[in-house]
Protein backbone atom coordinates (compact mmCIF):
# COMPACT_ATOMS: atom_id res chain seq x y z
CA UNK A 1 0.00 0.00 0.00
CA UNK A 2 3.14 2.18 1.08
CA UNK A 3 4.37 1.47 -2.47
CA UNK A 4 1.50 2.06 -4.41
CA UNK A 5 0.86 5.65 -2.40
CA UNK A 6 4.17 6.79 -3.34
CA UNK A 7 4.51 6.35 -7.07
CA UNK A 8 1.76 8.74 -7.65
CA UNK A 9 3.52 11.28 -5.65
CA UNK A 10 6.56 10.80 -7.15
CA UNK A 11 5.19 11.56 -10.64
CA UNK A 12 3.86 14.92 -9.26
CA UNK A 13 7.09 15.81 -8.25
CA UNK A 14 9.14 15.17 -10.82
CA UNK A 15 6.11 16.56 -12.99
CA UNK A 16 6.27 19.54 -10.82
CA UNK A 17 10.03 20.39 -11.32
CA UNK A 18 9.03 19.32 -14.65
CA UNK A 19 6.79 22.05 -15.45
CA UNK A 20 8.80 24.73 -13.14
CA UNK A 21 11.52 23.87 -15.92
CA UNK A 22 9.65 24.58 -18.55
CA UNK A 23 7.99 27.64 -17.32
CA UNK A 24 11.28 29.80 -16.13
CA UNK A 25 12.76 28.87 -19.67
CA UNK A 26 9.70 30.17 -21.16
CA UNK A 27 9.89 33.35 -18.64
CA UNK A 28 14.04 33.27 -19.88
CA UNK A 29 13.25 33.03 -23.45
CA UNK A 30 9.88 35.63 -23.47
CA UNK A 31 10.72 37.75 -20.90
CA UNK A 32 14.13 37.94 -19.13
CA UNK A 33 16.14 37.69 -22.54
CA UNK A 34 13.95 40.18 -23.88
CA UNK A 35 14.23 42.83 -21.41
CA UNK A 36 17.99 41.72 -20.92
CA UNK A 37 18.50 42.81 -24.47
CA UNK A 38 17.09 46.29 -23.73
CA UNK A 39 19.35 46.70 -20.96
CA UNK A 40 22.51 45.56 -22.55
CA UNK A 41 21.53 47.84 -25.46
CA UNK A 42 21.27 50.95 -22.78
CA UNK A 43 24.77 49.70 -21.21
CA UNK A 44 26.40 50.08 -24.91
CA UNK A 45 24.47 53.37 -25.11
CA UNK A 46 26.57 54.63 -22.10
CA UNK A 47 29.36 53.73 -23.02
CA UNK A 48 29.09 55.69 -26.25
CA UNK A 49 27.83 53.00 -28.94
CA UNK A 50 25.41 54.97 -30.62
CA UNK A 51 24.77 51.98 -33.63
CA UNK A 52 23.26 49.81 -31.52
CA UNK A 53 19.67 48.84 -31.39
CA UNK A 54 17.05 46.69 -29.22
CA UNK A 55 16.27 43.15 -31.68
CA UNK A 56 13.05 42.98 -32.40
CA UNK A 57 11.00 40.49 -30.25
CA UNK A 58 8.36 38.18 -32.31
CA UNK A 59 6.58 35.06 -31.21
CA UNK A 60 5.05 34.46 -27.71
CA UNK A 61 7.37 37.54 -26.49
CA UNK A 62 4.23 39.84 -24.34
CA UNK A 63 3.15 42.72 -26.24
CA UNK A 64 4.36 45.17 -23.14
CA UNK A 65 8.20 43.92 -23.84
CA UNK A 66 7.63 44.59 -27.49
CA UNK A 67 6.56 47.72 -27.09
CA UNK A 68 9.05 48.52 -24.71
CA UNK A 69 11.82 47.22 -27.07
CA UNK A 70 10.16 49.64 -29.93
CA UNK A 71 9.83 52.73 -27.71
CA UNK A 72 13.38 52.06 -27.08
CA UNK A 73 14.57 52.23 -30.47
CA UNK A 74 12.56 55.24 -31.35
CA UNK A 75 14.11 57.01 -28.28
CA UNK A 76 17.31 56.51 -29.63
CA UNK A 77 16.64 57.20 -33.01
CA UNK A 78 15.12 60.53 -31.79
CA UNK A 79 18.42 60.92 -29.35
CA UNK A 80 20.50 60.51 -32.77
CA UNK A 81 18.86 63.05 -34.71
CA UNK A 82 18.87 65.42 -32.13
CA UNK A 83 22.94 64.89 -31.36
CA UNK A 84 23.10 64.99 -35.17
CA UNK A 85 21.72 68.55 -34.96
CA UNK A 86 23.66 69.69 -31.92
CA UNK A 87 26.92 68.80 -33.72
CA UNK A 88 25.57 69.89 -37.12
CA UNK A 89 24.72 73.58 -35.03
CA UNK A 90 28.32 73.27 -33.18
CA UNK A 91 29.78 73.30 -36.42
CA UNK A 92 28.08 76.05 -37.60
CA UNK A 93 28.59 77.72 -34.75
CA UNK A 94 32.18 77.39 -35.19
CA UNK A 95 32.33 77.73 -38.79
CA UNK A 96 30.36 81.32 -37.66
CA UNK A 97 33.22 82.29 -35.32
CA UNK A 98 36.01 81.59 -37.12
CA UNK A 99 34.66 83.43 -40.25
CA UNK A 100 33.65 85.96 -37.60
CA UNK A 101 37.32 86.02 -36.23
CA UNK A 102 38.42 85.82 -40.20
CA UNK A 103 36.39 88.63 -41.06
CA UNK A 104 37.74 90.55 -37.97
CA UNK A 105 41.15 90.30 -39.06
CA UNK A 106 40.72 91.23 -42.64
CA UNK A 107 38.92 94.45 -41.56
CA UNK A 108 41.85 95.18 -38.86
CA UNK A 109 44.12 94.56 -42.02
CA UNK A 110 42.27 96.23 -44.28
CA UNK A 111 41.80 99.31 -41.91
CA UNK A 112 45.34 99.60 -40.50
CA UNK A 113 47.12 100.21 -44.03
CA UNK A 114 45.53 103.27 -45.01
CA UNK A 115 45.38 104.34 -41.19
CA UNK A 116 49.30 103.69 -41.05
CA UNK A 117 49.84 105.88 -44.20
CA UNK A 118 47.38 108.69 -42.56
CA UNK A 119 48.88 108.58 -39.01
CA UNK A 120 52.16 108.67 -40.45
CA UNK A 121 51.79 111.85 -42.60
CA UNK A 122 50.18 113.54 -39.97
CA UNK A 123 53.12 112.86 -37.69
CA UNK A 124 55.78 114.22 -40.27
CA UNK A 125 53.17 117.07 -40.68
CA UNK A 126 53.67 117.83 -36.95
CA UNK A 127 57.16 117.91 -37.33
CA UNK A 128 57.31 120.75 -39.70
CA UNK A 129 56.80 124.33 -39.22
CA UNK A 130 52.70 125.05 -39.62
CA UNK A 131 50.68 127.85 -38.79
CA UNK A 132 48.70 127.97 -35.79
CA UNK A 133 45.57 127.25 -38.19
CA UNK A 134 47.57 124.59 -39.81
CA UNK A 135 48.83 122.93 -36.41
CA UNK A 136 45.52 122.80 -34.72
CA UNK A 137 44.05 120.97 -37.83
CA UNK A 138 47.08 118.66 -37.82
CA UNK A 139 46.23 118.00 -33.69
CA UNK A 140 42.18 117.50 -34.55
CA UNK A 141 43.33 115.10 -37.46
CA UNK A 142 46.03 113.33 -35.27
CA UNK A 143 43.13 112.67 -32.77
CA UNK A 144 40.86 111.29 -35.24
CA UNK A 145 43.38 109.07 -36.44
CA UNK A 146 43.63 107.90 -32.78
CA UNK A 147 39.98 107.71 -32.27
CA UNK A 148 39.61 105.26 -35.53
CA UNK A 149 42.27 103.07 -34.06
CA UNK A 150 41.04 102.76 -30.97
CA UNK A 151 37.39 101.64 -32.37
CA UNK A 152 39.15 98.83 -34.28
CA UNK A 153 41.56 98.25 -31.28
CA UNK A 154 38.42 97.70 -29.02
CA UNK A 155 36.51 95.69 -31.92
CA UNK A 156 39.46 93.15 -31.68
CA UNK A 157 39.66 93.16 -28.19
CA UNK A 158 35.63 92.07 -27.70
CA UNK A 159 36.05 89.48 -30.18
CA UNK A 160 39.36 88.06 -28.85
CA UNK A 161 37.55 87.67 -24.88
CA UNK A 162 34.56 86.34 -26.79
CA UNK A 163 36.42 83.17 -27.83
CA UNK A 164 38.54 82.88 -25.06
CA UNK A 165 42.00 83.60 -26.79
CA UNK A 166 42.55 87.21 -24.56
CA UNK A 167 45.78 85.95 -22.27
CA UNK A 168 47.00 88.55 -19.72
CA UNK A 169 50.66 88.76 -18.78
CA UNK A 170 52.29 89.65 -15.84
CA UNK A 171 55.02 91.83 -15.49
CA UNK A 172 55.98 93.68 -12.06
CA UNK A 173 55.35 97.60 -11.82
CA UNK A 174 55.68 100.30 -9.17
CA UNK A 175 51.38 100.70 -8.94
CA UNK A 176 51.31 104.18 -8.28
CA UNK A 177 52.97 104.47 -11.81
CA UNK A 178 49.43 103.46 -13.23
CA UNK A 179 48.53 106.92 -11.65
CA UNK A 180 50.96 108.51 -12.81
CA UNK A 181 50.38 107.56 -16.48
CA UNK A 182 46.83 108.80 -16.90
CA UNK A 183 47.48 111.42 -15.43
CA UNK A 184 50.52 112.10 -17.85
CA UNK A 185 47.81 110.93 -20.50
CA UNK A 186 44.96 112.96 -19.51
CA UNK A 187 46.36 116.11 -18.52
CA UNK A 188 45.68 118.42 -21.11
CA UNK A 189 42.66 116.70 -21.76
CA UNK A 190 40.71 118.01 -18.55
CA UNK A 191 43.02 120.75 -19.10
CA UNK A 192 41.30 121.39 -22.78
CA UNK A 193 37.85 121.03 -20.96
CA UNK A 194 38.96 122.99 -17.82
CA UNK A 195 38.49 120.52 -15.31
CA UNK A 196 40.28 119.33 -12.27
CA UNK A 197 41.95 116.08 -12.63
CA UNK A 198 43.22 114.48 -9.25
CA UNK A 199 44.87 111.35 -8.04
CA UNK A 200 45.04 109.59 -4.73
CA UNK A 201 46.75 106.70 -3.59
CA UNK A 202 46.95 105.06 0.10
CA UNK A 203 50.06 104.22 1.56
CA UNK A 204 50.35 100.84 1.67
CA UNK A 205 49.38 100.78 -1.91
CA UNK A 206 52.84 102.21 -2.80
CA UNK A 207 54.43 98.98 -3.76
CA UNK A 208 55.35 96.63 -5.97
CA UNK A 209 53.17 94.19 -7.90
CA UNK A 210 52.94 91.29 -10.61
CA UNK A 211 49.96 91.75 -12.96
CA UNK A 212 48.77 92.93 -16.51
CA UNK A 213 49.95 96.76 -16.23
CA UNK A 214 48.42 97.08 -19.73
CA UNK A 215 44.99 96.03 -19.65
CA UNK A 216 44.96 97.58 -16.39
CA UNK A 217 45.60 100.91 -17.77
CA UNK A 218 43.30 99.87 -20.49
CA UNK A 219 40.27 99.73 -18.11
CA UNK A 220 41.63 102.89 -16.37
CA UNK A 221 41.86 104.99 -19.36
CA UNK A 222 38.80 104.10 -20.35
CA UNK A 223 36.99 104.95 -17.10
CA UNK A 224 38.81 108.32 -16.64
CA UNK A 225 38.58 109.28 -20.43
CA UNK A 226 34.61 108.43 -19.84
CA UNK A 227 34.63 110.11 -17.15
CA UNK A 228 36.22 113.51 -18.49
CA UNK A 229 34.12 113.19 -21.48
CA UNK A 230 30.90 113.12 -19.44
CA UNK A 231 31.72 116.11 -17.42
CA UNK A 232 31.07 119.16 -18.68
CA UNK A 233 32.61 121.10 -15.14
CA UNK A 234 34.28 120.50 -12.44
CA UNK A 235 36.42 117.10 -11.04
CA UNK A 236 37.52 114.11 -11.74
CA UNK A 237 39.53 112.55 -8.88
CA UNK A 238 41.34 108.96 -9.47
CA UNK A 239 41.31 107.22 -6.33
CA UNK A 240 43.66 103.95 -5.52
CA UNK A 241 43.32 101.99 -2.42
CA UNK A 242 43.57 98.20 -1.27
CA UNK A 243 43.78 95.17 1.12
CA UNK A 244 45.66 92.06 1.73
CA UNK A 245 43.97 89.67 0.08
CA UNK A 246 46.45 86.35 1.45
CA UNK A 247 50.04 86.85 2.06
CA UNK A 248 51.17 86.62 -1.66
CA UNK A 249 48.66 88.82 -3.24
CA UNK A 250 46.41 92.13 -2.73
CA UNK A 251 42.73 93.19 -3.68
CA UNK A 252 43.20 96.84 -5.29
CA UNK A 253 40.39 98.98 -6.15
CA UNK A 254 39.90 101.71 -8.43
CA UNK A 255 37.60 104.73 -8.09
CA UNK A 256 37.20 107.50 -10.75
CA UNK A 257 34.52 109.68 -9.32
CA UNK A 258 33.07 112.91 -11.68
CA UNK A 259 31.28 115.93 -11.15
CA UNK A 260 29.40 114.71 -14.55
CA UNK A 261 25.94 113.96 -16.11
CA UNK A 262 25.25 111.02 -14.21
CA UNK A 263 23.71 108.05 -15.03
CA UNK A 264 20.29 107.39 -14.82
CA UNK A 265 19.47 103.78 -11.92
CA UNK A 266 17.43 102.50 -14.75
CA UNK A 267 20.30 102.00 -17.02
CA UNK A 268 23.03 101.67 -14.39
CA UNK A 269 22.41 97.75 -15.00
CA UNK A 270 23.01 97.24 -18.65
CA UNK A 271 25.94 100.13 -19.15
CA UNK A 272 28.72 97.17 -18.92
CA UNK A 273 26.55 95.72 -21.73
CA UNK A 274 28.64 95.42 -25.15
CA UNK A 275 27.27 98.08 -27.30
CA UNK A 276 25.01 99.71 -24.31
CA UNK A 277 25.19 103.91 -23.57
CA UNK A 278 23.04 105.64 -20.62
CA UNK A 279 20.66 106.43 -24.17
CA UNK A 280 20.24 106.71 -27.46
CA UNK A 281 21.12 110.42 -27.44
CA UNK A 282 24.53 109.78 -26.03
CA UNK A 283 25.85 108.37 -28.94
CA UNK A 284 24.47 110.91 -31.08
CA UNK A 285 26.03 114.09 -28.55
CA UNK A 286 29.41 112.28 -27.11
CA UNK A 287 29.90 109.35 -29.86
CA UNK A 288 31.75 106.12 -28.77
CA UNK A 289 30.11 102.29 -29.45
CA UNK A 290 29.61 101.80 -25.76
CA UNK A 291 32.33 98.77 -26.02
CA UNK A 292 34.83 100.26 -23.48
CA UNK A 293 32.66 99.53 -20.22
CA UNK A 294 31.79 96.06 -21.47
CA UNK A 295 35.63 95.04 -22.24
CA UNK A 296 36.68 96.61 -18.96
CA UNK A 297 34.08 94.39 -17.24
CA UNK A 298 35.35 90.86 -18.65
CA UNK A 299 39.37 92.17 -18.18
CA UNK A 300 38.03 92.92 -14.58
CA UNK A 301 36.74 89.05 -14.51
CA UNK A 302 39.78 88.00 -15.85
CA UNK A 303 41.79 89.36 -12.94
CA UNK A 304 39.28 88.18 -10.48
CA UNK A 305 37.96 91.31 -9.39
CA UNK A 306 34.44 93.02 -9.75
CA UNK A 307 33.54 96.56 -11.54
CA UNK A 308 30.51 98.57 -10.69
CA UNK A 309 29.11 102.32 -10.29
CA UNK A 310 27.16 104.26 -8.18
CA UNK A 311 25.82 107.65 -9.72
CA UNK A 312 23.18 110.31 -9.62
CA UNK A 313 22.27 112.42 -12.71
CA UNK A 314 23.21 115.63 -12.30
CA UNK A 315 25.20 115.20 -9.23
CA UNK A 316 27.87 112.84 -10.88
CA UNK A 317 29.06 108.99 -10.99
CA UNK A 318 31.54 107.03 -9.19
CA UNK A 319 33.13 103.76 -11.14
CA UNK A 320 35.14 101.37 -9.71
CA UNK A 321 36.19 98.41 -9.94
CA UNK A 322 38.90 95.83 -8.26
CA UNK A 323 41.30 93.53 -9.20
CA UNK A 324 43.85 90.71 -7.49
CA UNK A 325 47.79 91.78 -8.06
CA UNK A 326 50.33 89.73 -6.72
CA UNK A 327 52.79 91.94 -4.23
CA UNK A 328 55.99 91.66 -4.99
CA UNK A 329 59.39 93.10 -2.92
CA UNK A 330 60.39 96.40 -3.85
CA UNK A 331 63.67 95.23 -5.28
CA UNK A 332 61.79 93.62 -8.10
CA UNK A 333 61.62 96.29 -10.24
CA UNK A 334 64.88 98.46 -10.95
CA UNK A 335 65.03 102.16 -10.80
CA UNK A 336 66.77 103.04 -13.78
CA UNK A 337 68.11 106.78 -14.46
CA UNK A 338 68.07 107.67 -18.11
CA UNK A 339 71.17 109.63 -19.36
CA UNK A 340 71.26 113.26 -19.30
CA UNK A 341 69.69 114.56 -22.65
CA UNK A 342 72.10 117.20 -24.52
CA UNK A 343 70.84 120.52 -25.27
CA UNK A 344 68.33 120.32 -28.94
CA UNK A 345 70.84 121.40 -31.49
CA UNK A 346 69.30 123.49 -34.42
CA UNK A 347 67.73 121.98 -37.27
CA UNK A 348 70.53 120.10 -39.50
CA UNK A 349 70.63 120.08 -42.84
CA UNK A 350 71.10 116.91 -44.82
CA UNK A 351 74.25 116.33 -47.08
CA UNK A 352 71.86 114.48 -49.79
CA UNK A 353 68.89 115.01 -51.31
CA UNK A 354 67.39 111.91 -50.39
CA UNK A 355 67.12 112.65 -46.98
CA UNK A 356 64.62 115.74 -45.62
CA UNK A 357 65.94 119.39 -45.26
CA UNK A 358 66.01 118.94 -41.73
CA UNK A 359 66.65 116.00 -38.98
CA UNK A 360 63.81 115.81 -36.54
CA UNK A 361 65.18 116.26 -32.36
CA UNK A 362 63.70 112.45 -32.35
CA UNK A 363 66.75 112.05 -35.55
CA UNK A 364 69.48 113.58 -33.71
CA UNK A 365 68.57 111.56 -30.14
CA UNK A 366 68.92 108.61 -32.81
CA UNK A 367 71.67 109.26 -33.97
CA UNK A 368 73.59 110.46 -31.42
CA UNK A 369 71.91 106.78 -29.58
CA UNK A 370 73.81 104.90 -32.83
CA UNK A 371 77.30 106.83 -32.30
CA UNK A 372 76.89 105.16 -28.69
CA UNK A 373 76.68 101.89 -30.26
CA UNK A 374 79.49 102.95 -32.53
CA UNK A 375 77.87 103.27 -35.68
CA UNK A 376 78.05 106.12 -38.08
CA UNK A 377 75.14 105.24 -40.48
CA UNK A 378 72.60 102.71 -40.81
CA UNK A 379 71.47 100.97 -44.07
CA UNK A 380 67.74 99.86 -44.11
CA UNK A 381 66.00 97.76 -46.73
CA UNK A 382 62.52 98.48 -46.68
CA UNK A 383 60.57 96.08 -48.29
CA UNK A 384 56.33 97.50 -48.72
CA UNK A 385 53.88 97.37 -51.32
CA UNK A 386 51.55 100.00 -50.62
CA UNK A 387 52.58 102.92 -52.21
CA UNK A 388 51.20 105.42 -49.28
CA UNK A 389 53.06 103.12 -46.66
CA UNK A 390 55.90 103.09 -48.33
CA UNK A 391 56.11 106.51 -48.39
CA UNK A 392 55.53 107.39 -45.12
CA UNK A 393 57.74 105.35 -43.71
CA UNK A 394 60.67 105.86 -45.66
CA UNK A 395 60.18 109.53 -45.25
CA UNK A 396 59.98 108.43 -41.24
CA UNK A 397 63.42 106.58 -42.05
CA UNK A 398 64.56 109.63 -43.35
CA UNK A 399 64.04 112.00 -40.96
CA UNK A 400 65.73 109.75 -38.51
CA UNK A 401 68.76 109.70 -40.67
CA UNK A 402 68.91 106.21 -41.93
CA UNK A 403 70.04 105.56 -45.38
CA UNK A 404 66.90 103.53 -47.58
CA UNK A 405 66.82 101.40 -50.29
CA UNK A 406 63.26 100.22 -51.37
CA UNK A 407 61.72 97.32 -52.58
CA UNK A 408 57.95 96.54 -53.33
CA UNK A 409 57.50 92.87 -53.35
CA UNK A 410 60.05 89.61 -51.84
CA UNK A 411 61.37 88.67 -54.73
CA UNK A 412 62.90 92.62 -55.16
CA UNK A 413 63.84 92.50 -51.57
CA UNK A 414 65.74 89.46 -52.03
CA UNK A 415 67.03 91.09 -54.99
CA UNK A 416 68.82 93.99 -53.04
CA UNK A 417 69.42 91.64 -49.84
CA UNK A 418 71.98 89.85 -52.21
CA UNK A 419 73.43 92.80 -53.84
CA UNK A 420 74.41 94.54 -50.71
CA UNK A 421 74.75 94.83 -47.01
CA UNK A 422 72.01 96.22 -44.54
CA UNK A 423 71.89 96.71 -41.05
CA UNK A 424 68.50 96.09 -41.02
CA UNK A 425 65.41 94.67 -42.93
CA UNK A 426 62.03 96.06 -42.52
CA UNK A 427 59.58 93.61 -43.86
CA UNK A 428 56.01 93.90 -44.58
CA UNK A 429 54.62 90.43 -44.37
CA UNK A 430 51.09 90.53 -47.46
CA UNK A 431 52.74 91.58 -51.13
CA UNK A 432 51.99 90.61 -54.52
CA UNK A 433 54.81 87.45 -56.67
CA UNK A 434 56.43 87.08 -52.88
CA UNK A 435 55.24 87.57 -49.58
CA UNK A 436 56.90 88.11 -46.48
CA UNK A 437 57.20 85.10 -44.70
CA UNK A 438 58.31 84.21 -48.31
CA UNK A 439 61.40 86.64 -48.98
CA UNK A 440 62.89 85.52 -45.60
CA UNK A 441 62.92 81.98 -45.79
CA UNK A 442 64.64 82.83 -48.59
CA UNK A 443 66.89 85.68 -47.40
CA UNK A 444 67.86 83.42 -44.37
CA UNK A 445 68.45 80.31 -46.74
CA UNK A 446 70.99 83.19 -48.79
CA UNK A 447 72.90 84.15 -45.60
CA UNK A 448 73.68 80.45 -45.11
CA UNK A 449 75.94 81.03 -48.55
CA UNK A 450 76.91 84.64 -47.62
CA UNK A 451 77.74 84.05 -43.69
CA UNK A 452 76.12 86.80 -42.33
CA UNK A 453 72.55 87.21 -40.32
CA UNK A 454 70.70 90.48 -40.85
CA UNK A 455 67.73 91.47 -38.11
CA UNK A 456 64.52 91.52 -39.91
CA UNK A 457 61.35 93.10 -38.28
CA UNK A 458 58.08 91.97 -39.39
CA UNK A 459 55.87 95.39 -40.69
CA UNK A 460 52.08 94.15 -40.58
CA UNK A 461 48.26 95.46 -40.34
CA UNK A 462 47.59 92.46 -38.78
CA UNK A 463 46.40 92.52 -35.17
CA UNK A 464 44.96 88.87 -34.41
CA UNK A 465 46.66 86.15 -32.47
CA UNK A 466 48.84 84.27 -34.70
CA UNK A 467 50.25 86.94 -36.90
CA UNK A 468 53.32 87.48 -34.48
CA UNK A 469 54.59 83.64 -34.14
CA UNK A 470 53.80 83.25 -38.45
CA UNK A 471 56.41 86.21 -38.49
CA UNK A 472 58.73 84.78 -35.84
CA UNK A 473 58.33 80.96 -37.76
CA UNK A 474 59.60 82.60 -41.00
CA UNK A 475 62.73 83.70 -39.44
CA UNK A 476 61.61 87.05 -38.78
CA UNK A 477 63.42 88.61 -35.44
CA UNK A 478 59.96 90.95 -34.35
CA UNK A 479 57.58 92.54 -35.16
CA UNK A 480 55.59 95.87 -35.52
CA UNK A 481 52.08 96.32 -35.61
CA UNK A 482 50.72 99.44 -37.91
CA UNK A 483 50.00 102.09 -38.12
CA UNK A 484 53.56 103.03 -37.14
CA UNK A 485 54.86 105.89 -35.15
CA UNK A 486 58.05 107.15 -35.12
CA UNK A 487 58.45 106.84 -30.98
CA UNK A 488 57.68 102.71 -32.11
CA UNK A 489 59.88 103.15 -34.90
CA UNK A 490 62.77 104.76 -33.13
CA UNK A 491 62.02 101.77 -30.28
CA UNK A 492 62.21 99.27 -32.44
CA UNK A 493 65.48 100.25 -34.84
CA UNK A 494 67.71 101.24 -30.87
CA UNK A 495 66.22 97.71 -29.94
CA UNK A 496 67.67 95.55 -32.63
CA UNK A 497 70.71 97.96 -33.78
CA UNK A 498 72.35 97.82 -30.54
CA UNK A 499 75.59 95.80 -29.90
CA UNK A 500 74.24 92.06 -28.38
CA UNK A 501 75.72 92.77 -24.86
CA UNK A 502 73.82 96.15 -24.96
CA UNK A 503 70.49 94.84 -26.22
CA UNK A 504 70.82 91.92 -24.04
CA UNK A 505 70.75 94.06 -21.00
Amino acid sequence: ACCCCGAPATIIAVASFAWAAIMAWLVALYLARPVRSVANTAEAVLNDNDEVAVPAFHGLVPREIRQLGAAFNTMLEVLRRRAAETHKALHEAETSNAAKSQFLANMSHEIRTPLNGVVGMIELMQMTELTPSLQRHVETAAQSSQSLLRLVDDILDLSRIEAGRLQLVAVPFHLPSILHDVRLLFTEQARTKSLTLLTAITQDMNTVVAGDKHRLQQILTNLVGNAIKFTPEGTVTVRCSGQPEDEKTIRVRFEVTDTGIGVPAERQAVIFDAFAQADSSMTRRYGGTGLGLSIARQLVHMMDGDIGVQSTVGIGSTFWFTVVLERLPDTVVPVITPPARPPEPPPVVAPTTTQPAFVSPAGVEFRAALKRFGRQSVSILLVEDNPANLRVTQALLETLGCKVETARNGLEAISAYRERRFDLVLMDCQMPEMDGYEATQAIRRLEAVLRRRTPIVALTAHAMEGSREAALDSGMDDQITKPLTMAILTRKLLQWLAPAEASSC
